[in-house]
């Protein structure tokens, strides 16, 4: 896997596209600003939001033991992952397991950090 350093230092060598990556970025804070100075109590809104975050992380571990007793109650099965490697071996286990021909992936940014795409490739 190419570390995303040596990507960005390719990327930002072509400049037609750094140029329109810019654009697009400015743009769209733009337009963020709009909405955010559209709605009077945005800034509060915002703390509120940053204090909720900083709670969850102050208490990951009690939150996700209460999502995982209630999940269970449910009938789901909740596996968890230490590190990148165990992710991938889990999911390929998953797919051998149930013989999967195809799979549906929501969280896009967790299946590129653990390099999951590549993990599977390489495992037929």
């Amino acid at each position: 896997m190419i570390p995303h350093a040596a990507k960005a230092r390719t990327f930002l060598h072509d400049t037609e596209r750094a140029a329109w990556h810019d654009k697009t970025l400015w743009q769209v804070r733009q337009k963020r600003d709009t909405a955010a100075h559209a709605v009077p109590e945005w800034e509060q809104i915002r703390q509120r939001a940053s204090d909720i975050k900083d709670n969850v992380l102050a208490n990951l571990d009690a939150l996700d033991a209460q999502f995982t007793a209630a999940a269970t109650a449910n009938g789901v099965t909740v596996l968890h992952a230490r590190d990148a490697a165990e992710f991938t071996t889990i999911i390929l286990g998953l797919i051998r397991k149930h013989d999967a021909k195809n799979i549906v992936k929501s969280k896009s940014m967790l299946t590129e950090e653990c390099g999951l795409n590549h993990h599977l490739h390489d495992n037929g």
